[in-house]
């Protein structure tokens, strides 16, 4: 499967479905996506992708995503809700040219959802990435609001045999808000590697607490 553009209407009303792929091989090349994303108040589902083989190349991404498109004041909520998860299971997941899976938000109330990966093989290059994370929204200094109460970033597990980072790549869940990191949990039963200033972590850059790390080899 190649130069797939795949994406949930983040225009439409209502909270999204969920997209789930199977397929013996998968390949996106030049900023193409597979992405569930929705609009403020409406919720993204998950992605789930099973496949013998998956790359991505140049940019490309799989994520699901909140999208601040209106002034929308949130303040006054209350609940915390959940964007949807990124759940990959295949042969060999490789990842280059700043290509990456990711799920965030950038809503008040909101957490970011997690990403389970199960792999017999992992290779990050080229400043690739598999990140959750929470970030500011874009109209919060707009609309002059303080102390709003961010959700946190999401847990990421990874199984595999083989984990590889290169040039720059990295795996993480961190906040750049009142929310806080998520977990990394990483089992590589064969091979950790990470090479050329590669990097895994669990921060926060905000208010917000880190997350734990925990690595089985």
């Amino acid at each position: 499967m190649e130069m797939l553009d795949l994406g949930l209407n983040p225009f439409a009303p209502g909270d999204a479905g969920d997209i789930n792929m199977n397929s013996d091989s998968i390949r996106l090349e030049g900023g193409s996506y597979i992405r569930n994303a929705q609009i403020d108040t409406s919720l993204p589902g998950n992605v789930s992708v099973t496949s013998g083989e998956i790359s991505l190349a140049d940019g490309s991404y799989i994520a699901t995503e909140s999208v601040p498109l209106y002034q929308t004041d949130f303040s006054n909520r209350t609940e915390v809700d959940q964007n949807g998860s990124v759940n990959i299971k295949t042969g060999s997941l490789d990842l280059s040219d700043s290509s990456y899976v990711k799920t965030t938000t950038v809503i008040p109330k909101r957490n970011a959802g997690d990403i389970t990966i199960e792999a017999d093989s992992v290779s990050l290059t080229g400043r690739s990435s598999l990140l959750s994370n929470t970030e500011p929204n874009k109209f919060e200094t707009e609309l002059g609001l303080t102390g709003l109460d961010y959700g946190n970033a999401g847990r990421l597990e990874i199984k595999t045999g083989s984990l590889q980072l290169a040039d720059q790549s990295k795996i993480s869940s961190d906040s750049f808000t009142s929310g806080d990191g998520g977990d990394v949990a990483l089992t590589a039963t064969t091979v950790l590697g990470l090479a050329n200033r590669s990097a895994i972590y669990a921060g926060a850059l905000a208010q917000g607490q880190g997350g734990r790390i925990a690595i089985e080899t």
